[in-house]
């Protein structure tokens, strides 16, 4: 017989690739901050310019980073600047002022998402230097690694 149970947040938290390494209690600190939901293919989770008040723990599809380039200026209507795979997170413009999306995020096919508040997990750190210095870590990185795919496929897409 098996278990098909589902697993719990703080279970998908703990068992994400992008958690790993963090203090025992972090799964269940994000997890309690989060909630469970499913995008169709095709379907947008984050828009650019909408407000940035969460992240997205990838756990199941793929999802593109896209930027839609202005009809005025160039014929080339949405670039794909990245894809974001399970195992991985989606979005960090939630980390840095103005607090608003910079791309689109749409799933590329079915995918699994757990949405994070990111004002209770603000609440839940406050004071929790050890999380919070990971955390800013694991998404100054992702930021860093977002800019340079951004800088590539522009490149790409321009030279082209």
């Amino acid at each position: 017989m098996t278990n098909d149970a589902p697993e719990s947040l703080s279970e998908l938290v703990h068992r994400h690739a992008f958690f790993q390494g963090f203090p025992p209690d972090a799964p269940g600190l994000v997890a309690s901050c989060g909630r469970l939901e499913r995008f169709a293919a095709g379907e947008l989770i984050i828009t650019t310019g909408e407000p940035s008040e969460q992240f997205f723990i990838v756990t199941a599809g793929r999802v593109s980073v896209e930027l839609s380039a202005p009809e005025d200026v160039s014929d080339h209507g949405v670039i794909v600047i990245d894809h974001v795979d399970a195992g991985s997170v989606l979005g960090v413009s939630w980390a840095t002022p103005p607090y608003v999306w910079t791309f689109d995020g749409r799933a590329v096919e079915d995918t699994e998402v757990i949405v994070v508040d990111v004002a209770c997990i603000r609440r839940r750190c406050d004071g929790d230097l050890e999380f919070e210095r990971n955390l800013n870590q694991r998404f100054l990185a992702l930021l860093g690694h977002r800019l340079q795919e951004t800088r590539r496929r522009l490149l790409e897409e321009f030279t082209s």
